[in-house]
């Protein structure tokens, strides 16, 4: 047994749902809580996974490739014990693969790792996003089949990528609520533990890449949007049945209107592998073979290291012959997928197998496929270039090629990845290249063609101007001036409030400006917010309010103009009871800048940034024991990518954090 690092049961305040609204919470006030009383000490604390929709995050806007339905939605784990995943890279897979760990607690609430179970879906990390590729959920617009239940998908959201990480407590009632907090590494290190604490939520934003089903060619009407946490059956859990949550929609003319919401029963079904045997060592063509409980018609599917091989519609044993020459020698899991006549799957648990093709000395090179980008593709900018590389007796390096010549210098470990600027590169078509050499000495080299356009790089963001009040209740700031015409204002809130969740919140006007709010943070005592306003003639000589929703507490605001600032981009809010303060911005774009603000209720102790960052503005509220803080990245980002805000002191406090990208004008 393994014990779990800072791994203390708590018991924490009242239910919080940071970042959602009062309509939200109505909503999804009706899918919050876990079980009350956990089952004893020395018992298996399963996870459960479901599905938050804050329904008036509902939009249809239009996105750089047509019209998109947009939504908010969190995974949520109601369970007694923490969803907690163990990626781990394999040479012979070429990716990483992962485990989930089952835990239980003794009487002094230290908890351990009791079981692990292979996990059938593979964690591919997409080095530019910074995050896991993997299926966590899955959204989607369906018809609404006669009797009004649902029918036939419409129209699916293209999102892949999960951080699988808290963004705060949802539900801080269940008991242990918060076990598993302080275990998850950053979404953009793969070799961390991924998963969700009892209570936790992972929450995606609503201006995220990816949070949206493509609408062009979907007439207006009445649909059901479904969203399904888990929709592969990869995970061990306390419930299977609650997985779903679906809402019935309307759209016209550009508008949503919500109506019923419900959660259909989701208990998969069940499958086994019947050969080959766990443990087995196979070689050439080998027989896949399984059995499972769903009635014809089941399309049966299996996966050799999360990629799907074969596909039958016939009964058991449901037979297809695998070219094992196509892997690598070494370790793989097998694992066999069906999906019913009506759309459920189940997974069967995964297998170990050898794969042993070896005949003679090794002379061939890693297998080596590209990834990103694809073959033919049209790119500009910056660029991921990535492959996968695999070989028998492992990878030494991977040298990346511009027409031949090295680009960048060799990875010698995963992920094999280089950020290219194709605006170096004359405009044109242009090869890129990756040779793979392998511990032996032999190696590979993949080409493909891709065709360089010209783009304009981003225009330099600065800060112009910034202002700050402290003070309690209502908070105004000296006056302001801009330099230039068109910039982005943002207003970053902190305050005090009453304990507990969603205890405060703010308003913020002035400067002439229209102001709304980007994102707010509460699920721990007091509130952080950032609001935001465009300038189209300079600002002079104006100043800006903020006004609490439970006056008398004090608080910092502090506004500032960013030059060159086109709109805000993605937004994040993240909250804690204690740990490191710290969140994710996915999918930031290149030379944007992401601002933060944050409250710490317990103390007044300083932040201590990680070095890529500063510290704008902070109030050491000594009089009231809070900190007020605002946080920036030093430099505009080079690179589209994810984006983590932190500080590494104090860890001890509860804390709230909320992020906005700021996007720059080309």
């Amino acid at each position: 047994m393994t014990t779990a690092p800072g791994g203390r049961s708590r018991r924490l305040g009242a239910l919080g749902c940071a970042a959602l609204t009062a309509a939200a919470l109505a909503c999804a006030s009706t899918t919050v809580g876990g079980p009350a009383d956990a089952a004893p000490a020395g018992t298996v604390h399963l996870p459960d996974l479901t599905t938050v929709i804050p329904t008036d995050s509902f939009s249809i806007v239009d996105g750089p490739d047509g019209r998109e339905f947009r939504y908010t939605h969190l995974v949520f784990n109601r369970g007694e014990g923490p969803l907690r995943i163990e990626p781990s890279y394999s040479e012979a897979a070429g990716t990483y693969l992962g485990h989930q760990q089952l835990m239980t607690h003794d009487a002094g609430d230290t908890w351990t790792v009791v079981d692990q179970r292979r996990i059938a879906d593979a964690f591919t990390f997409h080095a530019e996003h910074g995050h896991f590729h993997f299926p966590l959920a899955t959204f989607g617009l369906f018809e609404v089949a006669p009797g009004g239940g649902i029918g036939a998908a419409v129209t699916m959201s293209p999102k892949v990528g999960f951080c699988i990480s808290d963004s705060y407590i949802y539900d801080t009632s269940m008991e242990h609520a918060g076990v598993g907090h302080d275990w998850w590494g950053t979404c953009a290190d793969p070799t961390t533990l991924r998963g969700l604490s009892v209570g936790g939520a992972d929450e995606y934003d609503y201006r995220d890449p990816g949070q949206s089903v493509p609408l062009d060619g979907v007439p207006d009407g009445t649909y059901w949007f479904r969203a399904m946490s888990d929709p592969n059956n990869d995970f061990v859990e306390s419930d299977e049945s609650n997985n779903e949550t679906d809402v019935l929609v309307t759209l016209s003319q550009g508008t949503v209107t919500v109506g019923t919401t419900t959660e259909p029963d989701t208990t998969p079904c069940t499958s086994e592998l019947v050969s080959p045997a766990g443990g087995d060592t196979v070689s050439g063509t080998v027989a896949l073979t399984s059995t499972t409980s769903a009635g014809n018609p089941a399309r049966v599917r299996y996966l050799v290291d999360g990629t799907p091989v074969g596909s039958t519609t016939a009964g058991a044993p449901y037979d297809v012959d695998w070219a094992s020459g196509t892997v690598v020698d070494g370790q793989h899991w097998l694992a066999a997928r069906v999906t019913t006549g009506a759309g459920r799957v189940c997974t069967s648990p995964v297998r170990a197998i050898t794969v042993d093709n070896s005949s003679g000395p090794d002379h061939a090179g890693p297998l080596v496929t590209f990834t990103d980008p694809e073959a033919g593709s049209t790119v500009g900018g910056r660029v991921a270039v990535a492959v996968r590389a695999v070989d028998a007796s492992g990878v030494d390096h991977v040298q990346f090629l511009l027409d031949g010549k090295p680009l960048k210098a060799a990875r010698t470990a995963p992920p094999y990845t280089v950020i290219w600027n194709s605006r170096e590169t004359t405009p044109g078509t242009h090869h890129l290249g990756a040779r793979a050499v392998d511990t032996r000495g032999n190696a590979t080299t993949r080409t493909i063609r891709v065709d360089v356009v010209p783009t304009t790089p981003p225009k330099p963001l600065s800060i112009d101007a910034s202002v700050v009040a402290r003070g309690s209740d209502s908070l105004t700031t000296p006056k302001l001036s801009t330099s230039y015409r068109r910039e982005v204002l943002l207003a970053l809130v902190s305050y005090d409030g009453p304990a507990g969740a969603d205890g405060q919140s703010a308003q913020v006007s002035g400067a002439g400006l229209t102001w709304h709010l980007v994102k707010r943070s509460s699920s721990q005592s007091g509130v952080s917010e950032i609001w935001a306003a465009r300038t189209t003639a300079r600002v002079s000589s104006r100043t800006v309010t903020a006004t609490p929703a439970s006056p008398g507490y004090d608080g910092m605001l502090s506004v500032v103009s960013v030059r060159n600032g086109a709109r805000v981009g993605v937004a994040a809010a993240a909250g804690a009871p204690s740990g490191a303060p710290d969140f994710y911005v996915p999918a930031v774009q290149e030379g944007s800048l992401v601002f933060a603000a944050g409250n710490d209720w317990d103390a007044a102790v300083a932040r201590t940034p990680v070095s890529n960052q500063v510290v704008r503005r902070q109030w050491l509220d000594t009089a009231a024991g809070d900190t007020f803080w605002v946080q920036a990245l030093k430099r505009p980002t080079t690179a589209h990518r994810l984006v983590t805000i932190r500080d590494t002191a104090p860890t001890a406090d509860q804390w709230n954090y909320v992020g906005v990208e700021v996007v720059a004008r080309h």
